[in-house]
Order: structure tokens, then sequence, then C-alpha cells
């Protein structure tokens, strides 16, 4: 039986870990490679995860069926910002997953699991099999001493690599055009707000941020804020935020529509209009996030939409 090539479990590792941080990545395939030349498969299962995604992980074993997995809602893990992976073992063929912490595939005596961590702390990763109140074996990330509080304020760590000649892999396009809710409000940012985002319907801290500019460009043309625009919302923006409540119109409008269908709720349309339908997707994400019930879009429903 043939050996899966290094190729294939790279190539299927950058599809699972989606857009995480350049260095994240480098030093991700490194791990994935030296691992390999020890006679260990290990592949990544997980990288960038949306706000849905962690909400619906969060979920299991609470609101919905199966275990309990993590301990971290929307905007308080670090997959949500692209600084984490999650990794499992393969079998020599590569066809089947192994989560046996304990297999010892290269036949030296040392856990093959141990080994692609210590692999991964020698380049800067921190390990979650380390951790005390709630290990996860699986979990790696590198967060530069920041809190997720932190990262979901606009922070973003100053990541070095150790590589010293990352991997390059090439995936195949599948042309595949890509549509979706969060796709369509992808479009129209870039559209209307030049922010060259990749229409991918995937919500994460990179279609949060060409909201936040969207927001800025339009406080500064509407009301003259003279924000600046950088996609961070920050002491300036929070200070200028409006109430925006029913019978509102416009692009603002249509921001708040659009971050709430990034996170998963019927507004009963995008387009610009605050009725009835988006009044009561309000009402209800307010109340998942322990906020003052009033359909009305205020600075801390504002900083909850954002995170």
């Amino acid at each position: 039986m043939a050996r899966v090539t290094l190729e294939k479990l790279l190539e299927r590792s950058v599809k699972n870990m989606g857009k995480v941080d350049s260095v994240v990545k480098e030093s991700t395939l490194e791990m994935i490679k030296r691992a390999y030349d020890k006679g260990i498969n290990v592949q990544i299962s997980a990288g960038m995860r949306t706000y849905a995604e962690q909400d619906a992980l969060y979920a299991k074993g609470r609101t919905a069926p199966g275990n309990i997995v993590t301990k971290a809602r929307a905007g308080h893990s670090n997959h949500n910002f692209g600084l984490a992976v999650d990794y499992f073992l393969v079998s020599h063929d590569g066809n089947v997953g192994h989560w046996d912490i304990t297999r010892d595939m290269n036949a030296n005596d040392v856990a093959d699991w141990l080994e692609v961590a210590n692999i991964a702390k020698s380049l800067g990763f921190e390990w979650g099999g380390d951790w005390k109140s709630f290990v996860d074996y699986p979990h790696l990330q590198m967060v530069g001493g920041l809190s997720t509080a932190q990262l979901r304020a606009g922070k973003r760590p100053n990541l070095v690599s150790k590589v010293k000649n990352p991997i390059k892999v090439v995936t195949k396009p599948t042309h595949k055009k890509v549509s979706g809710p969060v796709a369509d409000y992808q479009k129209w940012l870039n559209k209307n707000y030049s922010v060259d985002l990749d229409v991918d319907n995937i919500y994460g801290p990179l279609t949060n941020k060409a909201a936040i500019k969207a927001y800025q460009v339009e406080m500064n043309k509407q009301y003259g804020a003279h924000l600046k625009v950088d996609g961070i919302y920050g002491h300036d923006s929070r200070n200028t935020t409006l109430n925006v409540k029913r019978g509102a119109r416009g692009n603002i409008t249509r921001i708040i529509q659009g971050l709430l269908i990034c996170k998963g709720y019927d507004v009963k349309g995008f387009d610009g209009i605050f009725g009835a339908g988006l009044e009561a997707a309000v009402k209800r994400f307010q109340k998942a996030n322990g906020l003052y019930v009033d359909g009305i879009v205020g600075v801390n429903t504002f900083v909850a939409l954002l995170k």
C-alpha cells in the first residue's frame, strides 16, 4: 500500500484551514512536512472559522445534539481571527483519520500526536494539550500575547515566522461561481467601497473589517464625522455611532442588514430599508447576546455585531 504523498496532505490542509494568518499558514505547512519526514501523516481539519460556524459549534451539547466541544462563543475563539488550526493524524494511505493521541505510527515509542505537538511548539505554536482548564489536543494557535477581547477590538499580533524556506502549495482552481447571502454582501461591499474582498461566502475578519470601513465611509459622507477609514471600530467610531431604528433607509441600514445576514439572521431583504423584518432580527440578535431588547441598533448593538 503506497503512502499518501506529502503534497496531498498539504493540499488538503490548505483547503481546510482557509484564510488563516500568513505566518500561521506557513508554520502549519512546515509542521506537516517535518512530521511527514518523521514518518507521521498529519493533516489540518480546521483553521479559519466564521462566527456562525463558531456559534454552531458552541451549541453542540448545549442547545444542539452532541457533546460539548468548545467553551468559546463566536468572537471568543482564536479560530475566528485566523490564528488557530486543528490537526489530526492520517493513516498510511491517507484515507482514514485518527484522533487516538497514543498512536505510534512510526514505531519510535513516542506518541505521534505528541511528536506533532512538539514540532508545532518549536515553530512558535501554543498547544491546547498543555492547557489545564479545557484540554484541547487538536488545537494549535499563535496569538502573540493578545486576548480575544483585544482581537475583537481590532488589534492583530505581530507574528514572526521561524520557517526559513516556506512551502508553496498550488491548489487547482475550481472555477466554481460562489453564491450565497454572505457572498452577496461581499459583492456589495466591493462595488460600493472598493474593499477588494474575495467573494467566498465566508464571514471572517476581512469581511468584518470591510463592513467597518463601509460604516466609516458613510459616517464621513453623510454626517461629516471625519473618521479614519481603517476598518477598526475604535473610540472615534463608537463616539459617532447613531441610533438606527425602524423607518431608517440607506447604506448604513444596509450595512446592518449585511452584518446580521453574516451572523445567520433572516432580515427579510437586503434592501437598505429598516422595516419590521429587520427590527425583528435585531431584537432576536439583542436577546441572544444579552443586550437590552428594543430593536434599535445603537452603540452596544453595533459592538456586538462587529465582534
